[in-house]
């Protein structure tokens, strides 16, 4: 077994431990927070796998934009703590 496939074996643990932390978490912040770690590592097994464009293209429009905007309209739409 070679080192590669022990670092793809634990980004795939990572993986998903992420993913289901994402599902199970009542907390809004915290799922959007393991979304992205999810996001990343996918975006990471793109790039081991030689597939550089969908790597970049998964941390630019996902975790750049959608995740960004998630928060953004969260954090609007949360009550003020006046109210």
């Amino acid at each position: 077994m070679e080192a590669i496939d022990i670092f793809s074996y634990f980004l795939l643990l990572g993986l998903l431990l992420s993913a289901a932390r994402v599902v199970t978490t009542s907390n809004v912040i915290h799922a959007a927070v393991a979304l992205v770690l999810t996001l990343t590592i996918t975006a990471v097994i793109f790039l081991l796998l030689s597939a550089e464009f969908v790597g970049l293209v998964i941390v630019m429009v996902y975790i750049g934009a959608v995740i960004v905007l998630f928060l953004f309209c969260l954090l609007y739409t949360s009550p003020s703590p006046r109210d």
